[in-house]
């Protein structure tokens, strides 16, 4: 099991501030042995980086992270 930040939430404070969430979807971890995952994660870190400080954090939804990266179900 990595002990490694597993998701941007588990670096964050209770209440973060916009600076502090940008900086830990930078610091995410991604998996290089998996070049389809880190595109993806980089896809949803850089939507996700783009909105928030558009919209701020907590206007802005998973679902419209998902779209502005192009991810679908």
């Amino acid at each position: 099991m990595n002990n490694g930040p597993s998701a941007a939430a588990d670096l964050l404070p209770a209440e973060p501030t916009l600076d502090a969430l940008i900086a830990a979807l930078e610091r995410t971890e991604v998996a290089e042995s998996d070049p389809q995952k880190a595109r993806t994660r980089a896809r949803i870190a850089n939507a996700a980086t783009q909105l928030f400080r558009k919209q701020g954090y907590r206007k802005t939804s998973v679902d419209e992270i998902a779209r502005a990266a192009g991810i679908y179900k």
